[in-house]
């Protein structure tokens, strides 16, 4: 429990009739955590997975959802693929298949689904950009795909090709 002083403005002028003591040294301004607890759920959720994470946090009297324990650890991860071609007429394909929506802009992609998002960005090589197409099957033999886009990005050039994607949560 915190006790915050409150003062009355004696101004009749004054808009603002009752001030309040700051608690920035404590937590941010219009925060519902103090700064320690933010930290903890923090710390916990870069730890462990947000089920976990929520539960531990739970067992603490700290109150957090696992999209909130997820969301706070903010995770981005980079991918580094190191592809080694025989021939500069060669090239490679990095592809991801999602069942979300995608845009795309250049070499930055965001997928969305559920009032979520989660985006990705071509770090390496500077001149890729990512491309959709409907996934389809590759035999009559296989079961339709239905509502999957493929997202992918195609590099050529050098013997060696390092792809290197940014994955983030948003």
């Amino acid at each position: 429990m915190v006790n915050v002083s409150k003062f009355r403005c004696r101004n009749t002028a004054c808009q603002r009739k009752v001030f309040s003591a700051p608690l920035s040294p404590l937590a941010s301004s219009h925060a519902r955590n103090t700064r320690k607890v933010e930290e903890r759920i923090r710390s916990i959720s870069l730890k462990t997975t947000s089920r976990i994470a929520s539960n531990l946090l739970h067992e603490q009297n700290i109150v957090c959802s696992q999209s909130s324990c997820l969301r706070r650890a903010n995770v981005r991860i980079l991918v580094a693929d190191s592809i080694g071609l025989q021939s500069p007429s060669q090239s490679v394909q990095w592809s991801v298949i999602t069942s979300a929506n995608v845009e795309c802009k250049g070499n930055t992609a965001v997928l969305r689904k559920d009032g979520k998002s989660f985006s990705l960005k071509i770090v390496s090589p500077v001149y890729a950009s990512f491309t959709t197409r409907a996934a389809k099957r590759g035999t009559e033999a296989e079961k339709p795909i239905e509502g999957y886009t493929i997202l992918s990005a195609s590099v050529s050039g050098d013997p060696v090709q390092v792809i290197k994607v940014l994955l983030s949560g948003e």
